[in-house]
């Protein structure tokens, strides 16, 4: 089995580095001190600014690259787990993308990068391809089993026959930040027979075996999965457990077909689950819980910490302060929910709709779940689906849920969404944000009106 790994971002971090290049650049003064930048932000702040543009981007490069590649660090447990996959016998290559000499014409990046390799005795190949094209060929070539690299734009264009992993934090692709998350995932491939994978959606590949792998980032959601699986497994609702690690689940395929529509099935099934898993006595905390409009908005400015551009957070910040002013505390219900739920976890089965991806369950705000099934990306629902939706939480959770609470924070939750999107992909999020705050002009008075909120009142007026 061969694996090609690609080295700036992936095996290299160079954040520690970015401050020197800035500090020759005298370009500090630009991002936050408390914050280290990451390098699509700088290159975006460089590029777009007249006075400084494309040249002093390439001479940002060139230094972290060249100058300062021996101060860069490795990513935590990357080199161990390079160890670790030699041993297990699979033959590594790094293939990396880098000119011979920087374009700045400064720094001889692949000399001082191959001793950066050596410097941490590193017994394995690495070849230079000058252009994006000529490594993908590289790849494509060789016939990889398995490339790791940081850059989507790569992962596209590798054969389908190759299995990708994104050191990053893609949607597109399996995708994590952690060397001990990749270790594990070839141990669990090991383990299982080595069969063919095929990458289903996000962390989840398939084998021709009949299994699925799920690979988990975060050792809340494993627990949370696996308990609630356990719960039900004896129900005809979930997959069934087959082996788990420390960061993935391995289950067993269930024979489904796409749920067409939300329907009165739903209302049962969901039903079902909740009061199954509320019968076990589980006690998680749904993740991002909430319990009362103040403490929503200071959870979502929370997630707004991570947005860079400074013009975009003062505005939700400015928005999330009007909306502190104008409205009054008040809580939310509290009862075991499922807030990460969307139309592509829900399948069709033999005699029952199957549920997929429990990582979230726990303990919340059924208001807040209510609306994350509304507004989540994934999700499009028709009034007629939206209306079986209401029922369903009546239903299930009676008292504890409260359609006008929902609407009290609907706009709250729909810019959480928008931000949750720009945190994975700026330019959408971006979109999306802009949207948000010319119809409400950056003010809470100003609610952000859909087709699904007029339904919502129009449903509380008439109940």
């Amino acid at each position: 089995m061969k694996i090609a790994i690609d080295l700036d971002h992936t095996l290299i971090d160079y954040s520690t580095v970015y401050k020197y290049a800035l500090r020759d650049l005298k370009l500090n003064h630009l991002f936050n001190e408390d914050q280290i930048p990451t390098k699509e932000y700088i290159k975006k702040v460089i590029k777009e600014d007249p006075e400084f543009g494309n040249n002093i981007w390439i001479k940002f490069q060139g230094l972290c690259y060249g100058k300062y590649i021996a101060e860069a660090l490795f990513f935590n447990k990357s080199l161990n787990t390079i160890s670790s996959l030699l041993q297990k016998g699979y033959e590594i290559t790094i293939v990396s993308h880098k000119t011979k000499e920087s374009l700045c014409g400064e720094f001889p990046l692949q000399e001082v990068a191959r001793k950066r390799i050596q410097q941490e005795s590193l017994d394995i190949d690495i070849v230079f391809k000058s252009s994006s094209e000529e490594k993908i060929h590289y790849i494509n070539a060789n016939k990889f089993n398995f490339v790791i690299d940081d850059l989507e734009s790569i992962l596209t264009h590798v054969s389908n026959d190759t299995v990708k992993i994104n050191f990053g934090q893609s949607k597109k692709f399996f995708s994590t930040m952690s060397w001990e998350v990749i270790d594990e995932f070839f141990d669990a491939y090991v383990d299982i027979g080595s069969p063919k994978i095929t990458h289903v959606q996000k962390n989840i590949f398939k084998t021709d075996n009949h299994l699925y792998l799920k690979i988990f980032n975060n050792h809340e959601r494993i627990i949370r999965e696996k308990d609630n699986l356990e719960v039900l497994r004896d129900y005809n609702q979930v997959p069934k457990i087959i082996d788990t690690y420390t960061s993935i689940i391995i289950t067993e395929e269930v024979k489904t077909s796409p749920l067409s529509t939300i329907d009165k099935t739903f209302n049962i099934a969901y039903k079902n689950i909740i009061e199954r898993l509320k019968e076990s006595k589980i006690e998680h905390k749904a993740t991002h819980n909430v319990s009362s409009y103040f403490h929503y908005i200071d959870r979502v400015k929370e997630r707004a910490k991570k947005i860079q551009n400074k013009t975009v957070k003062k505005q939700i910040e400015d928005y999330l302060e009007s909306s502190l002013l104008l409205n009054q505390d008040t809580k939310l219900s509290f009862d075991y929910c499922l807030p990460d739920l969307s139309k592509k976890n829900l399948m069709n089965g033999d005699d029952n709709i199957i549920f997929f991806d429990f990582e979230s369950a726990g303990y919340g705000s059924t208001e807040r779940a209510f609306l994350n099934f509304i507004h989540h990306p994934e999700n499009k629902l028709t009034i007629q689906e939206l209306d079986v939706l209401v029922s369903t939480f009546k239903s299930t959770y009676n008292t504890n849920f409260c359609l006008k609470s929902a609407l009290n924070i609907f706009d709250i939750n729909y810019l959480e969404w928008c931000i949750i999107i720009y945190n994975y992909n700026s330019e959408i999020g971006i979109d999306k944000l802009s949207q948000f705050f010319s119809k409400t002009k950056g003010e809470a008075s100003l609610i952000w009106k859909t087709k699904e909120y007029d339904f919502l009142k129009r449903k509380i007026s008439t109940d």
